[in-house]
């Protein structure tokens, strides 16, 4: 992560751009590899970039908003001693996880309550479609100037048409 993430390349800014990059490298490792995307983060937050500490939060929720982690998994690695390290990686480090843990305290406070108030995991598609259809758009009057350049583009277009249809011919 060090090698693509730095002071001034910050993964909150950037990690739009590199986020199916570490996507692919987590499908690779099977079921050890969100775990050993996330242990990567905490060794860039904890030992690699300690001045960067601050944005770790910022960035967690944005894995979170993005959907790469799920709630479930802060909730669960903050409130377990080992969950998200895979100890026979070389990035395993307790004291490290203990450190990032402290970190992230605040955002995984939110995690849960948004959990807890039904936010976040849960989407009610059907929901959502009510209420777009109880949203009815009335169309509004097209102006004289309105029509008159729907009226130059349509010539324009027929005038192309027939210029293409010359052409071949």
């Amino acid at each position: 992560m060090a090698g693509i993430f730095n002071p001034k390349r910050t993964m909150v800014n950037h990690w739009e751009k590199y986020a199916p990059c570490f996507s692919s490298l987590a499908a690779a490792d099977g079921d050890d590899g969100l775990k050993r995307v996330f242990q990567a983060i905490i060794i860039f937050y904890t030992q690699t970039h300690t001045a960067m500490q601050k944005q770790a939060p910022t960035f967690c929720k944005t894995l979170y908003d993005t959907e790469f982690f799920s709630g479930d998994f802060f909730v669960n690695w903050h409130s377990g001693k080992n969950y998200g390290l895979d100890k026979n990686s070389c990035m395993y480090d307790r004291k490290a996880n203990k450190e990032m843990k402290k970190i992230l305290e605040p955002f995984v406070t939110y995690v849960q309550a948004q959990m807890d108030a039904g936010y976040g995991d849960e989407y009610d598609e059907e929901e959502e479609t009510k209420q777009e259809e109880a949203v009815v758009i009335e169309p509004k009057e097209e102006t004289e100037a309105q029509k008159a350049q729907r009226e130059v583009i349509a010539k324009m277009q027929a005038a192309k048409e027939e210029a293409l249809k010359n052409a071949r011919d």
